[in-house]
């Protein structure tokens, strides 16, 4: 590895639910081994680290990320085609650490099947997504 090269890294989670189940999460970091300022603008920008827990959930899912600045900000719960399901927030936050719930319901409040949905958060210019697994 070259000392000034920028190196793509995966970071990745595998969770044994049951006997055929398997859940994949994966992060995709860009990093450099060199020695850089604290102010570099060549630093990737920070994520908003969205976390979820538990992961897999069955009727309840907390779901928390940290904002460097106030901005305004979506949260929302979606399905694998890309339908929403539910907005759990969508308002101007404050700077510092936020923790919402979701309850396995969509926004007419029926419960959601069991399996895979998207969290999708937007702050600003930031937007990042992470899938969270809903047993039924």
């Amino acid at each position: 590895m070259s000392p000034t090269g920028w190196y793509q890294i995966r970071i990745a989670s595998i969770y044994y639910v049951g006997a055929d189940e398997v859940y994949l999460e994966s992060e995709t970091q860009i990093v450099c081994p060199g020695i850089v300022e604290v102010d570099d603008p060549q630093i990737p920008v920070a994520s908003l680290a969205l976390k979820s827990w538990p992961n897999p959930a069955r009727h309840r899912c907390d779901i928390g990320f940290q904002l460097s600045k106030a901005a305004f900000t979506r949260l929302a719960v979606y399905n694998l085609k890309g339908q929403l399901i539910r907005t759990l927030a969508s308002d101007r936050l404050s700077a510092g650490t936020h923790q919402f719930v979701w309850d396995g319901r969509d926004m007419r409040g029926n419960a959601c099947a069991g399996g895979i949905y998207l969290l999708r958060l937007q702050s600003g210019d930031i937007r990042t997504a992470k899938k969270l697994l809903l047993n039924p």
